[in-house]
């Protein structure tokens, strides 16, 4: 019940889709029969006004003619030629719009010369009266023979637009057809869909609780090992070879900030990790998967917050039965307290100085490039008098260099309105170059951002260079920090006509400097809020300066003026710390660098033992003499006590993974050797049957033969179908272990020449050619690495099927082509043919699956399922889309070049 409820389901969503692809599909060509029956009226409309100018142009030379032959006024000839001019114009405008309309092209044949006509005795008539030959006959003839002209125009445009008037009207009435299909299609497909929705939504109900049923019970027999890795006081996770996580504990989670969501699958290792921290991962990380273990290597973390987080890493490499890499097993430990604060906040600073003079030298190197664009384009302006090809390549040339610069470059006209903007403004607002030209700065700003720069915008539209930092709210991008510098562009009047904009984007910078101000206030905090202990040593004189918890911490009485030596000091460290201690100073004196070091002492109140983790910075004079130490000390007592506790859970911890690994394998190899041990069987029993299916067929067409006289009608018949069944089980069998062999036998992959393959199949298949009179045309095909007997026999199935599924007194036309598509190569195998319905698309590649009975076609429902098989183990797909009654088209691709699989 539970098989039939989930078929149920995804086959009621399945048909609600493929409704509601199919009314998505419908509704798409019915628009776009819409937006064609549109254009045609449009092109209409464009017809008749042509035509009415045409009439308009000849009256305007007739209005030139006339005052000139009244007022003798030669600048009345100006209104002769220019309404010549547009008539002529208004008539090739004409014809090209008719181009696709042979009645009208006939009627503008026509019409052409007797505007032709009419526009020559114009021109005559002003002729003979500028030579003051035009006596009243003449003049007579003339008007008369115009007057002639001018109805017969008349006549053949009245005639062209009636045509086109009556093609409007029926356009008009295809249109509202398409309109009212549409509507009754889409309106009756989305009710079918939804109620079929609805219909099976109870079913989906019902198997929700089941499955929730079937996760309590897994949730209870899994929250052991949950409560063992998620709740451990390290972190732990699992990256691929690709550096990608694949798991991640509770604790590691909440380190970082994320949740498990944002980071499996998603995220590498080394997103959440520093420059510095990624250079000793990328010296590591292939060491570790070549000797399979490493220990207690340092990274620094970048939390969510921003905040850096320092863990020590030790993992173990998990490989394959091929000794593969597959993933690590790491355990993070938290080493905060064995970090200098101050030291991280002195690098921080260094860090971020150095990336903003970074970003303030790019900003000024783009500024400096920026203003020989500015130049090259004033230049370019300069020539545009000169010649219109270059023009054309020097705009190609700006137009290249401002669309790579990540900044925002634009020109503003006197009316606030874009005329010029690079690719940077289109990825910014999400508009394109021609959506934005002409364009309001409002309209492509938004109001707010608008009224922010308005006083700048005014300032520039004085003459003045204007430059300015501020937080502005654009409509598309939030608040955003711009710098932005404007450039008055002035006429030859001295006015401006415009001005250049020039948009850096940093409000990263601006996000880092508050951030290094909440970092500073953080450490002060974190410095009286942790006990930390601070020390400050004249290396001249031996002398120190000691915080109270500094005494505290050594067992000494506190000194209100905070007044110590460094013997004080040296008289506590435990004597087997000592040396190493001193060495690591005198190391960071003469090196210049951070003095860092882990040590035991003894109090001097009670002699008690206690680890005390110091970081300091020596200061140096002028002279390069080291003159002052400082630092910091705290107590890491409980850590030190912590690591050893860990350091046992984890060794405990990696021998239960590994139980489980084993327990893992062993079950791998099982399941391999089932499957083996099944396509066997299906090979051996295949065989196997056919020999008794042999003796039933040969003894009962015997029996028919020898006992031909004895038996009645029925006993005969009988006996047929005994035979023809025995022969159908037979085809049944070796179809079955023909495609049992697909999966077992080995591949012995080769460049193969398809067009030699299909040579190959077209003689095995010559006598179903020949007795369906079938047309088969194949393109060239390309060579592929592939089996040459499974891609025989792959081609030989689907041409195969094209010529029995034919439809009735139609002669088969079978066409492969192929076409090469990213890495892969595919091919087609389309027909005429009767076509499958869209419900049965998905089914016809299964093993038995037959659409047709027996009587209308023969055939074991195995062909299909081959094809798939041997497709995919040449690590390809295949898959089918047909149409019934039109004809039926196999896809399926091969890549060009691959690993032969597994076999």
């Amino acid at each position: 019940m539970k098989g039939l409820s989930e078929k149920i389901v995804i086959g009621g969503f399945v048909l609600a889709l493929l409704m509601l692809g199919g009314i998505s599909v419908e509704s798409y060509r019915s628009v776009q029969k819409l937006f064609e029956s549109r254009r045609s009226i449009e092109h209409t409309y464009q017809v008749l006004e042509t035509l009415t100018n045409i009439l308009k142009g000849m009256e305007k030379a007739e209005t030139g003619r006339r005052r000139y032959t009244f007022l003798h006024d030669e600048q009345q000839l100006e209104i002769l030629r220019s309404g010549t001019q547009e008539t002529i114009r208004e008539i090739v405008a004409l014809r090209r719009l008719t181009g696709d309309n042979p009645l009208q092209q006939n009627q503008l044949d026509e019409l052409t010369p007797l505007i032709t006509k009419k526009l020559a005795l114009l021109q005559k008539f002003v002729d003979l009266k500028r030579q003051k030959k035009l006596d009243q006959a003449t003049q007579n003839a003339l008007i008369t023979e115009t007057l002639r002209l001018q109805q017969q125009i008349q006549t053949k445009l009245q005639v062209m637009d009636n045509t086109e008037r009556l093609l409007l009207q029926q356009r008009k009435a295809l249109t509202d057809a398409h309109i009212q299909q549409t509507l009754l299609l889409g309106g009756m497909g989305y009710l079918l869909s939804f109620g079929l929705l609805i219909g099976i939504f109870w079913l989906l109900q019902r198997q929700i609780f089941i499955r929730k049923q079937a996760e309590v019970a897994l949730k209870r027999h899994s929250q052991e090992v949950y409560d063992l890795y998620n709740q451990a006081p390290c972190g732990y996770h699992s990256i691929d070879a690709a550096g990608v996580f694949i798991r991640i504990n509770d604790t590691e989670l909440n380190w970082l900030g994320y949740s498990r969501d944002e980071i499996i699958q998603k995220k590498k290792f080394t997103d959440f990790i520093t420059p510095k921290s990624r250079l000793v991962f990328q010296e590591s990380f292939p060491k570790f998967k070549a000797c399979g273990r490493i220990s207690d290597v340092e990274f620094e973390l970048i939390c969510k917050d921003g905040t850096v987080f320092p863990v020590s890493l030790s993992a173990t490499a998990i490989t394959d039965a091929a000794g593969n890499f597959v993933m690590s097993r790491s355990t993070l430990f938290d080493i905060r307290d064995r970090k200098h604060t101050e030291n991280q906040r002195i690098q921080a600073e260094e860090a971020l100085q150095r990336a903003n003079e970074q970003l303030e030298s790019r900003v000024q190197q783009r500024t400096a490039e920026l203003a020989q664009v500015n130049a090259l384009l004033q230049t370019e302006l300069a020539e545009r008098k000169q010649t219109e090809k270059a023009l054309a390549e020097n705009e190609k040339q700006l137009r290249t260099i401002t669309d790579a610069l990540p900044v925002l470059i634009s020109y503003i006209d006197a009316e606030q309105r874009y005329q010029f903007n690079n690719r940077t403004y289109e990825e910014w607002f999400g508009h394109s170059r021609s959506e934005i030209k002409g364009q309001h700065l409002w309209q492509v700003l938004g109001e707010p951002a608008y009224q922010k720069i308005k006083p700048y915008i005014q300032a520039v539209m004085t003459g003045q260079k204007i430059t300015y930092e501020s937080l502005v709210p654009y409509q598309n991008n939030g608040l955003r920090w711009i710098n932005a510098a404007y450039i008055p562009d002035f006429g030859e009047q001295g006015e401006v006509k415009g001005y250049f904009a020039m948009v850096t984007d940093i409000t990263e910078r601006k996000q880092a400097e508050a951030m290094l101000r909440e970092s500073e206030q953080r450490l002060s905090l974190a410095v009286e809020g942790a006990e930390m202990a601070t020390w400050d040593v004249d290396l001249q004189t031996g002398k120190a300066l000691w915080s109270a918890r500094h005494f505290q911490l050594l067992g000494y009485e506190h000194v209100p003026s905070g007044e110590a030596t460094l013997e004080m000091w040296r008289s506590r460290v435990h004597p087997d710390d000592l040396e190493r201690v001193t060495r690591v100073a005198e190391r960071a004196i003469q090196e210049r660098s951070i003095y860092h070091s882990e040590h035991r002492i003894f109090r001097a109140d009670n002699g008690q033992i206690v680890w005390l983790g110091a970081f300091g910075q020596v200061l140096y004079d002028d002279a390069g003499k080291a003159i002052r130490f400082i630092g910091i000390i705290l107590d890491i007592t409980d850590r030190k006590r912590a690591e050893q506790v860990l350091q046992q859970a984890k060794e405990e911890l990696e021998i239960k993974v590994q139980e489980r690994t084993a327990e893992l394998n062993s079950l791998n190899q099982d399941l391999a050797r089932s499957n083996q041990e099944l396509e066997q069987f299906a090979y051996v029993a295949s065989h196997d049957l056919q020999e008794p299916l042999r003796a039933v067929t040969g003894y009962t067409q015997l029996l028919i033969q020898d006992y031909q006289d004895r038996l009645d009608d029925s006993a005969q018949e009988y006996a047929n179908y005994i035979v023809d069944a025995a022969k159908r089980m037979q085809q049944l069998i070796q179809d079955l272990l023909a495609y049992s062999r697909v999966g077992t036998r080995s591949l012995t992959f080769f460049p193969t020449d398809c067009n030699a393959v299909m040579h190959q199949v077209l003689q095995n298949l010559q006598v179903a050619i020949a007795e369906s009179n079938a047309t088969i045309l194949c393109d060239s095909l390309p060579t592929v690495h592939a089996d040459r007997n499974q891609l025989i026999q792959l081609f030989q199935n689907l041409i195969g099927n094209a010529i029995k599924f034919h439809r009735p007194k139609t002669s088969p036309e079978i066409h492969i082509s192929a076409e090469l598509a990213a890495s892969k190569w595919l091919f087609r195998v389309q027909d005429n043919g009767i076509g499958i319905k869209a419900r049965y698309l998905d089914r016809i590649f299964e093993i038995f699956k037959r659409l047709h009975s027996r009587m209308e076609f023969s055939g074991t429902g195995i062909g299909l399922a081959i094809c798939k098989k041997i497709v995919e183990r040449h690590s390809g797909t295949i898959w089918v889309e047909s149409e019934p009654g039109i004809g039926t088209t196999f896809y399926f691709t091969i890549p060009i070049f691959h690993d032969p699989p597994n076999v």
